[in-house]
């Protein structure tokens, strides 16, 4: 079989995508569950998300929006479960801290907006554990940033190059408007 031949590409792009796809499912069933164990309320929730043209087209073609879709699901599933533990004596292991790493690692990886979304997050924890007065649980969802960044600057050691770029593009257009 020829592996570069255009129908060999769009049959492995696509199966990449129903992947993802398959994994946004799980997440959001996880998320939903999370949120409300009301089996109602999750079909609901999975059918609204997922039987939808905007999904179906995202699968069918070959980008990369169900990859950051399935990952930012991913996110705010261990986004829930971290909220959640604000205030409770619930102790994760360093296989789910690793874990949770690895998920946020990912999300940032597939998007450079996700850092504004990570640190919305950060800031809405940060204020229920001040509220709640838990510092563990920021001291944990910081240790998962750190380990998060570690593995972006390991997978991508030119992560942060890209703002450079921009902030160098913003000041090119200023100095030709002059």
């Amino acid at each position: 079989m020829d592996y570069s031949s255009n129908n060999a590409i769009k049959w492995r792009g696509r199966s990449l995508n129903l992947i993802f796809f398959t994994l946004a499912f799980f997440f959001m069933f996880k998320f939903l569950n999370e949120i409300k164990s009301d089996k109602k309320f999750i079909a609901l929730g999975l059918f609204f998300a997922f039987v939808t043209t905007g999904t179906i087209s995202n699968t069918l073609l070959i980008r990369a929006y169900p990859m950051m879709e399935a990952f930012f699901i991913c996110v705010l599933y261990v986004f829930v479960v971290l909220y959640k533990s604000i205030g409770t004596d619930v102790n994760f292991s360093k296989k789910q801290i690793c874990l949770y790493s690895l998920a946020f690692s990912l999300f940032l990886l597939s998007e450079y907006y996700s850092l504004i979304v990570c640190a919305g997050l950060f800031i809405i924890f940060a204020y229920k554990c001040f509220i709640k007065r838990d510092i563990n649980s920021l001291k944990r969802l910081f240790l998962i940033y750190v380990f998060a960044f570690t593995i972006v600057l390991l997978f991508c050691p030119i992560y942060f190059e890209n703002f450079k770029a921009i902030e160098h593009m913003h000041e090119t257009k200023e100095a030709s408007n002059i």
